[in-house]
């Protein structure tokens, strides 16, 4: 994934791995930004190497909707298919939404998306 991201452009920022970990109770993986800078429409990078066996894999409350919108879908896009993150960014504002389906119903979360960095 790392060398994916760095031939499409981009660089990998704050990298963290987890050492050693009690597998049956923690998760390993290694996280990081995908910069330069921070830009909400695009996620930060997860890695799992290990799940933990925990009542953490347990879908709690189901994705039922996401979204994300960017005046720079396309080259959002262009990028997300370099890396095979399969998400299309529509044309429009900053924005993202999702819909979870929780024990009280649904929930729509859905804000302006920020940047901090030169994405653009």
């Amino acid at each position: 994934v790392e060398k994916r991201i760095k031939d499409a452009g981009r660089t990998i920022e704050r990298k963290v791995v987890t050492e050693k970990v009690d597998r049956e109770k923690h998760s390993e993986y290694i996280r990081s930004m995908i910069g330069p800078g921070f830009y909400s429409i695009v996620p930060n990078l997860i890695e799992w190497k290990h799940k933990s066996n925990g009542p953490m894999n347990e879908t709690i409350c189901p994705l039922v909707h996401f979204e994300l919108s960017s005046p720079d879908a396309e080259n959002i896009n262009n990028f997300f298919t370099a890396v095979g993150i399969n998400q299309e960014v529509l044309l429009g504002q900053d924005r993202m939404s999702l819909t979870l389906d929780s024990p009280k119903g649904k929930d729509n979360f859905q804000n302006e998306a920020i940047t901090i960095s030169n994405w653009k």
